[in-house]
Order: structure tokens, then C-alpha cells, then sequence
């Protein structure tokens, strides 16, 4: 699985409120190897 991230604000120019769904681009910058990790140990296999 691939990380994606909402990216679209409401306004012109970068503003407003993240829309929540407009927009999205993947892979995500902030998935760091350290952020995969946790995600895999703490969602995808907890015991």
C-alpha cells in the first residue's frame, strides 16, 4: 500500500480549509521509512 495525502485548499493562493477530498497526491512526502513502520506496527499488524 502506497501513502496519499489530501492537498487542496479551499481558496486561491493556498488558503482556507483543507477540502478533504478535492485533491490528493501520492506517494507522500511525510511517509518516511520511521512513519511506515510505526503505521505497520501499530495498525496493520497489531497482535
Amino acid at each position: 500500500m502506497i501513502s496519499a495525502q489530501d492537498h487542496k485548499r479551499a481558496y486561491d493562493g493556498n488558503k482556507g480549509p483543507n477540502t478533504g477530498g478535492m485533491g490528493a497526491i501520492a506517494l507522500s512526502p511525510y511517509y518516511t521509512p520511521n512513519v511506515k513502520q510505526k503505521v505497520e506496527r501499530g495498525i496493520i499488524y497489531q497482535p
